[in-house]
């Protein structure tokens, strides 16, 4: 049984891209949802709902464009490598 304190918001999509989606069907361990797009139904099983924090994560947002776009030098590279070889 879910339990909740508070509302959460929640944003799923269709594998066509949509998030133009219902709900169905519940039977306290998975829901039927449906798009409304292109009238694919799927049952939704196994989801965990945790807390939204905009804050956190616009900033591990930042963290990861920085480390994907951080320069490093070939002997710095070759360093983190052997590192993680260990």
């Amino acid at each position: 049984m879910l339990s909740c304190s508070r509302n959460v918001a929640l944003l799923l999509f269709c594998q066509c891209g949509s998030d133009r989606l219902t709900t169905g069907q519940w039977n306290a361990n998975r829901v039927r949802i449906q798009c409304l797009s292109c009238n694919h139904e799927a049952w939704l099983d196994g989801f965990t709902v945790s807390d939204f924090d905009l804050g956190t994560l616009l900033s591990a947002a930042l963290v990861d464009q920085a480390r994907k776009h951080r320069k490093r030098s070939p002997d710095e590279m070759r360093k983190i490598q052997s590192l993680r070889k260990a």
